[in-house]
This record gives structure tokens, C-alpha cells and sequence, in this order.
């Protein structure tokens, strides 16, 4: 089912992204104190999400232009249906036929945002001289 597609995407997405803001360098600029951490974290998830955000916007502006990558991303999206046991139907686009695949950006997204910040969050509390940082300094 199209629900199933797009939990999996996004618990993929939302792990990995977790997992790549855990391993970052808190421990060595724990030294420097929280402020200097809160500042470095908040420059690199910005860069990270601001970069997912151009590549999918990137991408659905190609396929709004171009009808070969629109068709690329539906058969990829009705494989993912037929690998998983879904709805062969399980294409998520904007309108019937020509729109863009919405949900599947929207999904990869969200997740990118969650997992990055949840993912700081953790590290952040994993270290003692880091665990007054707020979430809020981290965006």
C-alpha cells in the first residue's frame, strides 16, 4: 500500500539521517564549550537540509519538464510498490499524469528534518558538556 511505501522511506531516511548527525565531531568540541557546538551544529544542519531541499527541488523541476523523468519516478515508485507487496498503484504524484511525485519529496523531507534534529538532539545529550544545548539552537 501507498502508506507502507512511504512509512518505510521515511523510517529509512529518518535512521540514516540520525545516525549521520550522532557521528559527528561533539565529543573533540565538547572542549570548547556549548555555545561554539550549538553554533557548528546549527551551520552543518542547515547545509544539510538546505541541500535536500535544492536536490528535491532540483528534481521536480525536471520532472515538470522533462515527461521521461516524471515516467522514470513513477515506474521507480510502482517497483518499490510490486518489491514491498503493495498496491502496484502506489504512485504518489500531483494530479493525474503529468504532475509531480509530491508525496515522495514531502516524505524525504520530513524525514531529513527529523532525522537531522533528532539525531543532534541524541549526540547532544550523549555528552555531558553539550547537554544544556535546546533544540531550538540547532535549527
Amino acid at each position: 500500500m501507498v502508506l507502507t511505501v512511504i512509512f518505510l522511506g521515511t523510517l529509512l531516511i529518518f535512521f540514516g539521517s540520525i545516525t549521520i548527525m550522532a557521528r559527528g565531531d561533539i565529543k573533540s568540541m565538547g572542549r570548547q564549550g556549548p555555545a561554539r557546538v550549538a553554533e557548528h551544529l546549527q551551520s552543518r544542519n542547515r547545509v544539510v537540509i538546505g541541500v535536500v531541499a535544492a536536490i528535491l527541488v532540483g528534481i521536480a523541476l525536471l520532472e515538470v519538464l522533462i515527461p521521461v523523468v516524471h515516467q522514470g519516478l513513477a515506474d521507480l515508485q510502482y517497483e518499490v510498490g510490486y518489491f514491498l507487496n503493495a498496491s502496484p498503484t502506489a504512485v504518489i504524484t500531483l494530479g493525474s499524469g503529468g504532475g509531480i511525485s509530491w508525496g515522495l519529496y514531502l516524505t524525504i523531507l520530513l524525514a531529513t528534518v527529523l532525522g537531522v534534529l533528532g539525531g543532534s538532539i541524541w549526540a547532544c545529550k550523549s555528552y555531558g558538556a553539550t547537554q544544556g544545548i535546546e533544540s531550538g539552537q540547532l535549527v
